[in-house]
């Protein structure tokens, strides 16, 4: 007998002793418990948030319509014709939530 077949034995007896105790198994269900946990905390935030921006949403559009009063109707040919944008503070509130969903879904877990 060489050392060669002396180590591989050892290592198939290593092997074979190491296999049947289940520590990678544990392991794994360990690391899943936790991604559930922290989806759920995550999910749980998301629609935190998501409530709290629908609450914020009218007082939102009306910002915008206050802070740029021209993008409610816009006056064409010297006043023979107003144009109404009345939706475009909405439109604008929409683009900002979408925004902030598009950011939270970078960072949510999975999205990689």
């Amino acid at each position: 007998m060489n050392i060669s077949s002396i180590l591989s034995k050892d290592f198939a007896a290593l092997v074979e002793r190491l296999d049947a105790d289940g520590f990678a198994g544990r392991v794994l269900s360990r690391l899943r418990r936790v991604e559930r946990r922290r989806l759920i905390v995550v999910g749980g935030a998301g629609a935190l948030g998501a409530a709290a921006a629908a609450a914020q949403f009218q007082p939102l559009i009306r910002a915008f319509s206050e802070a740029a009063p021209s993008l409610n109707d816009v006056a064409v040919g010297a006043g023979a014709a107003t144009l109404d944008l009345g939706y475009a503070p909405m439109v604008m509130a929409t683009l900002l939530l979408a925004l902030a969903v598009g950011a939270t879904a970078l960072i949510a877990p999975g999205s990689r």
